[in-house]
């Protein structure tokens, strides 16, 4: 009975998100099995240590984001615990960028024109975090604003 329980509830929670829920589950799956790759290159004597670090910021960054979508309640939307999950996501993202391209930099010789593309997508990524940010900083002043209502009414 408690397991049904439990679920009903969780349901209920996620309820408004559909299927992002399910999506960063496999997400965070899907960075655990590949960190055991990097893990396995590590053993590797030839392995370019700054590259290793990039993905990990990467794997870093995406778990962080996963984990905080569970934090999220569908049912209540406009709270602070909202506002504070948007805001550290963005400042995760350009924590983790920062220190990526400062491995970047020991990188470049390294670094093939194949794979030189893939590792220059910071400027979109600055704007994701910038933008989650200010994103939080709006909802935060919604719920200042609905908090403001209720009282008046």
């Amino acid at each position: 009975m408690g397991i049904k329980l439990k679920f009903k509830g969780l349901k209920s929670k996620y309820a408004g998100v559909g299927i992002v829920v399910f999506i960063a589950a496999l997400t965070i799956l899907q960075c655990l099995v590949y960190s055991i790759g990097i893990f396995k290159e590590l053993h590797n004597s030839t392995v370019n240590y700054a590259s290793v670090g990039i993905l990990v910021c990467n794997i870093v960054c995406l778990l962080f984001i996963c984990i905080q979508i569970f934090r999220i309640d569908s049912r209540n939307l406009l709270t602070k615990k909202t506002a504070g999950i948007v805001t550290s996501c963005g400042i995760i993202i350009i924590l983790c960028m920062l220190i990526r391209g400062r491995l970047f930099d020991h990188t470049i010789e390294a670094v093939t024109i194949q794979t030189y593309t893939v590792y220059q997508d910071w400027l979109l990524i600055y704007v994701i975090g910038f933008l989650m940010i200010f994103l939080g900083s709006i909802i935060r002043k919604a719920v200042n604003i609905k908090e403001e209502n209720d009282l008046t009414v």
